[in-house]
């Protein structure tokens, strides 16, 4: 469900009451027959936190996704994390300090020079540019100590034409449209999710954008959706996926997704509170003591197990991604990587 800005109607719909990063009251509304949240700005806080009017029992669960996705939003308010997305520094870029040493990178893989899509098709040239950038990027995962790398040939992927991907996702039922707006970085068939996943909500926790990825990346979450349901998830907060900067970034790809918190039926789990940080362990040999840190450690060691992303990325990384689990795809390369 694409949480946006947007009127309020006035029919069959239900809405909560809930506080953003802006410190702003907003009702979040579920439209019945829509697959879309309507976030409205409120002029203080409302009085009485749910309103019902005339739901119907077809959006019944999105309207409890809407319940849950206010929950999330309010327990990361109430953690004080009002900036899901701090600025880049070279304190936060630099790697963790640890006593275990780097563990030896794959040598790169061979770059893909001939493409199978056709010229013509929207996703041709984004896949060469790609293509042309990730071989002059530096493999900042090797000055990471404590990282754990794997080899898996069948994990290595080729960008697709648009009209083949966006027919798997059809296939697939993920409800997503193509993004109208022109991008400034390549990204083949971008599009914007508009519903749950296999029962998980992807909600974007800034006001002012949708979760945006490439139709490649958006594939992919039926996969984790199932993973993250399995684990209690019903709502994922995501503090970024499509964005245009940094340039050495697969979030500039459409390729990549930060998470930050994960809602489950009374419990929210906040990356930058809950995790338990440990540089001196492989991330997945940690014993967390808490179950809260145990629960988000599961979570993202089956992400790594299941061989879906090239990178997951924890807090175990550096103070960059101190507050989020960092996902992404990387075309024609067989290498996987957790930290």
């Amino acid at each position: 469900m694409a949480v946006t800005r947007s009127s309020v109607k006035q029919s069959s719909q239900r809405c909560v009451a809930v506080q953003m990063f802006t410190r702003k009251w907003f009702w979040l509304c579920l439209c019945s027959g829509a697959s879309a949240l309507a976030l409205a700005e409120a002029p203080a806080e409302p009085v009485g936190a749910l309103t019902e009017i005339g739901l119907t029992a077809s959006a019944a669960s999105e309207a409890d996704d809407a319940q849950e996705a206010a929950a999330l939003f309010r327990s990361l308010e109430q953690s004080g994390i009002t900036d899901p997305a701090p600025p880049a520094t070279p304190e936060r870029i630099a790697p963790r300090a640890s006593v275990l040493g780097l563990a030896p990178a794959p040598r790169e893989p061979e770059r893909r020079s001939q493409f199978d899509i056709p010229a013509r098709d929207p996703a041709a040239e984004p896949a060469r540019t790609i293509a042309r950038r990730v071989a002059n990027f530096q493999n900042l995962r090797a000055r990471v100590p404590g990282a754990v790398w794997h080899e898996d040939p069948q994990a290595r992927f080729a960008i697709r034409s648009q009209a083949s991907c966006l027919a798997e996702l059809a296939a697939l039922g993920v409800r997503a449209h193509l993004l109208e707006r022109p991008l400034t970085t390549p990204v083949p068939a971008p599009v914007v999710l508009d519903g749950p996943i296999e029962g998980v909500l992807f909600a974007s926790l800034h006001l002012d954008r949708d979760v945006e990825v490439s139709c490649e990346l958006a594939a992919r979450l039926p996969a984790l959706a199932r993973i993250l349901h399995a684990q209690g998830v019903r709502v994922v907060g995501v503090n970024s996926s499509y964005r245009e900067a940094p340039k050495v970034s697969f979030h500039t790809f459409g390729l990549a997704l930060d998470m930050a918190a994960f809602r489950k039926r009374g419990q929210t789990l906040i990356v930058a509170q809950h995790f338990e940080v440990t540089p001196d362990d492989r991330t997945c040999q940690a014993r967390p003591a808490t179950p809260e840190g145990k629960a988000l450690l599961e979570i993202a060691c089956a992400l790594a197990e299941s061989h879906l992303f090239s990178s997951v990325l924890t807090p175990n990384y550096n103070e960059g991604h101190r507050d989020h689990f960092h996902v992404d795809l990387r075309p024609d390369d067989p290498r996987l990587f957790v930290r």
